[in-house]
């Protein structure tokens, strides 16, 4: 076996090893149920784009969607580390080392490695390179984008967890020795309004460059670009609904079926890369959409008698 063959299976043995400590931190703590289906759809979401990632690099090692999906799974599990180590914290009387540095750096910005990876997917879907030369600001914008908040992290004078809320400024701080950016920063007027315009800026060109690509497309092409279309249209239409049934959209099988909708999108991408079956996927958007319109009058008849 090559060394590429040995670091996609160490990939995929590192996501399996995260994701199996966060079910046992959460039995530990007692958050766990006997068997909780609900939440099953979540916790296989990083195992699903790992091994979609991993099943894509072992067959188009050249393509770079099979990294993009790897990404976001090493994202998620991340998560539970960072929250224990980040629970055991004294703030008063712990001091920054460069461990823990390095853990509220994981905490600030691995979100930025689910969602950017995304982006740029897109952008690149399903052969891996950009349309062409001039979709390179798009990327350029990406790289900013992630360098800045990151340098902005490493350069401000306190760090602390991220909030519950999401907000950069968390509930404590400590002094960062090699800092010198005043932390309100990230509550400026310019950082509120260029970063939430950057991500807005982003969602438009990365969609406007999938359906460029659709319309200029060959029909193999088109139809790799058909399964992500069904898989992101399924999470649309599940998202939107969930608001109609179940505001929170955090428990129950509401969540459940959140989740799941977000299990098919790496597998949709695996699907459309090695082009198994992909001419069904005309039959498959009917049979959906025909679904879809039926789920959706059944939620209004719900609704409205509620």
């Amino acid at each position: 076996m090559d060394r590429r063959k040995l670091l996609i299976g160490a990939a995929v043995a590192a996501v399996l090893l995260g994701s199996l400590w966060t079910v046992a931190i959460g039995a530990s703590r007692g958050e766990l149920d006997a068997i909780d289906l609900w939440s099953l759809p979540w916790a296989l979401l990083p195992l699903v784009f790992a091994a979609a990632g991993a099943r894509i690099l072992w067959e188009r090692p050249r393509n770079p969607i099979g990294r993009l999906l790897l990404l976001p799974a090493f994202s998620m599990v991340t998560d539970t580390p960072v929250n224990v180590r980040l629970g055991s914290i004294d703030p008063v009387r712990d001091q920054l080392d460069p461990a823990l540095f390095l853990t509220l750096m994981i905490d600030n910005i691995s979100w930025l490695f689910l969602i950017f990876p995304i982006f740029h997917l897109l952008l690149v879907f399903p052969t891996g390179r950009l349309l062409s030369p001039r979709w390179r600001p798009a990327v350029a914008l990406e790289l900013v984008m992630i360098g800045t908040l990151t340098g902005l992290f490493v350069a401000a004078e306190r760090v602390g967890p991220l909030s519950d809320d999401g907000s950069i400024v968390g509930p404590w701080t400590m002094p960062n020795p090699i800092g010198f950016v005043d932390p309100a920063i990230f509550e400026s007027r310019w950082f509120s309004i260029g970063w939430p315009s950057g991500l807005v800026v982003l969602v438009v060109v990365t969609v406007a460059a999938i359906a460029i690509r659709y319309r200029r497309s060959g029909e193999i092409e088109r139809h790799q670009i058909k399964w992500l279309f069904a898989a992101a249209g399924m999470f649309g239409l599940v998202y939107i609904g969930l608001f109609g049934l179940d505001a929170d959209g955090e428990t129950g099988w509401s969540a459940a079926v959140l989740g799941l909708s977000i299990d098919l999108i790496p597998v949709a991408v695996l699907v459309a890369l090695l082009r198994y079956r992909l001419f069904d996927i005309d039959r498959l958007i009917s049979r959906t959409v025909g679904y879809a319109l039926v789920a959706a009058l059944v939620a209004a008849i719900y609704t409205g008698s509620v």
